[in-house]
């Protein structure tokens, strides 16, 4: 960063400054640069927003719209990360919801086979087989 704003040339204290990303990479205040407070807020708070002075900025249009045109650049880049991001993650999920599936299958089947539903059965004759059997 360069000692003073580019504009005026005098040197930044503790004043609120902005830097251009076009071909100058000067830096402003933002007095210098014609930038409201709440421009400023917009512009430092939102990632991928950039600003461009005057003289970098060839054409005519506002700032402030180029500030939404920014930003609607980086929500777009946004909004097609999120549909990686979803797509990778239902590559992961449909198998699990596969062996899910399968796996409660499994468990009716188990549960379902005579011999599970049997068992219980057996078991108590069993029982009350050897109780009779300790009475006599």
């Amino acid at each position: 960063m360069e000692e003073g704003c580019i504009k005026c040339k005098i040197t930044f204290n503790a004043d609120k400054i902005i830097g251009c990303e076009g071909q100058c990479k000067g830096w402003f205040h933002l007095k210098c640069a014609n930038i409201k407070e709440k421009e400023y807020s917009v512009i430092s708070n939102c990632k991928g927003v950039k600003w461009y002075c005057e003289i970098c900025d060839n054409d005519d249009e506002p700032v402030a719209m180029k500030v939404l045109e920014n930003m609607n650049e980086a929500i777009m880049a946004l909004k097609q990360e999120i549909t990686e991001l979803k797509n990778m993650l239902n590559l992961q999920v449909t198998p699990l919801r596969s062996d899910i599936y399968t796996n409660k299958l499994s468990y009716v089947e188990v549960m379902n086979h005579p011999a599970v539903i049997i068992q219980p059965k057996i078991d108590q004759q069993s029982k009350d087989t050897k109780k009779e059997v300790q009475q006599s």
